[in-house]
């Protein structure tokens, strides 16, 4: 879901969350920092909404207002890598470039989890990951092949050994045959 964000004297004052739908832009509510707690409101209308879908787990529909000490996990895996090539693009883009410091700042906490390079999250994941290492089939949009699963680059995408070349695919570029 892409955001806006609203500004108030070089501080970020709120997040607005938009449902970026092909003919539409729903809001679905604000995220603050208030009282050294992140609250998260969901918008009334957003509520009654027919194709509403929940942030996150922590964060279900069935609840108009929500607090916690710590940022809500389905915000941080929001938040772009600075290691990512397109990082400048994506803050230019959202109009967020030179607060990305205030940001790294208010979310050290969890920096300081994974590291600056993301190493111990990508280890967890790789242990998790399905199919590691073994032969599959899989199928592109136009085409059916084999590979085994090797890893997951630094931005989240597939890598596949195809016939010893690594190819990289996004999320539901390819899928899984049985």
């Amino acid at each position: 879901m892409p955001f806006n964000m609203t500004f108030q004297h070089n501080k970020i004052k709120a997040i607005l969350v938009y449902l970026e739908l092909k003919t539409t832009r729903e809001l679905v509510g604000k995220l603050e920092y208030k009282n050294k707690k992140y609250c998260f409101s969901y918008d009334k209308r957003y509520l009654e909404f027919k194709k509403a879908l929940p942030i996150g787990p922590e964060l279900p529909l069935t609840k108009l207002y929500f607090e916690s000490e710590e940022l809500f996990p389905s915000f941080i895996d929001r938040i772009p890598s600075k290691h990512n090539p397109a990082y400048a693009d994506y803050c230019a883009e959202f109009s967020i470039d030179g607060v990305s410091l205030q940001l790294t700042k208010e979310f050290n906490h969890w920096i300081s989890f994974v590291g600056d390079d993301h190493k111990t999250l990508k280890l967890e994941y790789l242990k998790q990951l399905y199919g590691l290492n073994k032969n599959h089939r899989f199928k592109s949009q136009d085409h059916e092949f084999e590979g085994v699963i090797v890893g997951v680059n630094d931005f989240g995408e597939l890598e596949i050994n195809m016939l010893g070349k690594k190819r990289t695919f996004k999320n539901k570029e390819i899928s899984f045959l049985m």
